[in-house]
């Protein structure tokens, strides 16, 4: 599988020493960690650029660099406060896998009479009245018939797996992990891994990915979450968030936002799983938004000011969206970042590189990044939000003697906000200022929201 950019799932190029030559740029937007999806060899006949059909866990995938080039991107990362997520896969291998070429005997992988595939319905896991048979095909059933279907039931694969993880984390120092497709595998397994392995390393951050739309089922999966089963596994990926934020584009209410906060009694903590707005199986997040920058900056705002940490994909710093024409696919929005390769008509790296729309966003998102960094009492404080009213939403973050206010306009209208029923925050403080503008004003019995905007006021 050679690099041809032409081809949207083909290899564009791009490797280890391109992400370490930009470490300063991705610094200097505010980043404080990055993810790669799988950098482990992938050596596929096609398709495999994504990373997700491991051939061999142990060496990084040539085309990428070697094995202490991973390991001196993270040293490089390090060096700028910057943390790197390591991306592991136990649902499944490629199958050029060498493991699966020749297999170590016969129950290495889940197979049946027939090609079976999942069926994709995570809800039988939690399930207490879901049949065997869906449970199994939902665990046991390959992902694509490219990607064998790994049985964690076998302990002989389960310590393999094991063993993989254990050793990236010290070889090369990695500071978290983010658990790819985790409601399909066996989760017995999954639990034992991830208990032996936080006793190891306490303090190891680790999200996993569990692609569904009910903060219920996603809580299941968190560490003393409801149910009978204990995962062990500190925080998950919120899709529930995800899908809330679609009000931004539709005639839905604001208050599914709300809902959705109101539901973290369900969590055992909230406030360390991953929020985000667009990652590499979605679609763009701009393209989504219709290109309209006043949403993409409300949305931005909110995801840096609630609960939760907050994931950014590369390229929105730009608004890349998907290929004009094309349908929508993950060629189309796992596309070249501008910049970088020899014929690029932009550099989007630099300035002059990106137009007037895309500095703008650009530098509101770098703003609020690296405020949110010099300030972390704001974003890890106390969450108070009050019911919507008019499609206009307000969340306080406590810190101390200090109060974060945001206001989330969703109307195409200016909104004069009377701000009276927030006194039981509002009252503690004098003094308001604006994080993007600096300037500072007293608590007023009203204010003025722009619309299709968020107003950000440090309280003091």
């Amino acid at each position: 599988d050679k690099v041809n950019r032409k081809e949207p799932y083909g290899r564009h190029g791009g490797d280890l020493e391109g992400i370490i030559s930009k470490l300063d740029y991705l610094q200097d937007l505010g980043v404080t960690a990055i993810w790669l999806t799988p950098f482990q060899d992938n050596n596929m006949p096609m398709f495999s650029y994504h990373g997700y059909a491991f051939t061999d866990y142990y060496k990084t995938d040539p085309r990428l660099g070697t094995n202490e080039d991973y390991k001196r991107m993270v040293e490089e990362a390090h060096k700028r406060g910057i943390k790197v997520v390591i991306d592991i896969v136990f649902n499944q291998v490629g199958t050029e896998h060498y493991l699966v070429k020749e297999l170590p005997m016969h129950n290495w992988l889940n197979q049946f009479d027939e090609y079976t595939q999942t069926h994709f319905v995570g809800e039988t896991q939690p399930d207490y009245h879901a049949s065997k048979a869906d449970r199994d095909i939902m665990i046991k059933g390959w992902f694509h018939a490219t990607m064998p279907d790994m049985n964690q039931q076998n302990p002989f694969v389960a310590k393999y797996q094991k063993q993989f993880v254990t050793w990236w984390l010290e070889y090369a120092n990695i500071d978290a992990i983010r658990f790819d497709t985790y409601q399909y595998n066996d989760k017995s397994m999954l639990a034992d891994w991830a208990k032996e392995i936080r006793e190891e390393y306490p303090e190891l951050y680790i999200v996993a990915e569990v692609w569904i739309n009910n903060p219920a089922l996603l809580a299941y999966w968190q560490e003393n979450g409801p149910g009978d089963y204990e995962s062990h596994v500190p925080a998950v990926f919120d899709f529930s968030m995800y899908y809330a934020l679609e009000c931004f584009i539709s005639d839905k209410s604001i208050h599914e936002v709300y809902q959705v906060i109101a539901s973290d009694f369900l969590y055992s903590n909230a406030a360390v799983n991953m929020t985000f707005i667009n990652n590499h199986d979605l679609q763009r997040v701009y393209d989504i938004l219709g290109k309209d920058l006043d949403k993409m900056k409300m949305v931005t705002a909110f995801l840096l000011t609630t609960r939760g940490i907050p994931q950014i994909y590369y390229g929105d710093e730009i608004l890349m969206t998907g290929v004009e024409g094309q349908p929508y696919n993950h060629g189309t929005h796992r596309e070249d970042f501008p910049g970088g390769w020899p014929g690029d008509k932009t550099d989007a790296f630099e300035e002059s590189g990106r137009n007037e729309e895309q500095n703008e966003y650009f530098n509101y998102l770098k703003h609020l990044l690296n405020w949110r960094k010099n300030n972390s009492e704001f974003v890890s404080g106390e969450l108070i939000h009050f019911i919507p009213r008019e499609e206009v939403y307000v969340f306080f973050r406590k810190a101390g003697d200090k109060s974060l206010m945001v206001v989330l306009n969703k109307n195409n209208k200016d909104i004069e906000l009377e701000t009276a029923r927030f006194n039981e925050v509002l009252n503690k403080h004098s003094e308001a200022v604006d994080i993007f503008s600096g300037e500072k004003t007293g608590i007023e019995d009203k204010m003025n929201v722009p619309a299709m905007s968020a107003t950000i006021l440090e309280l003091y």
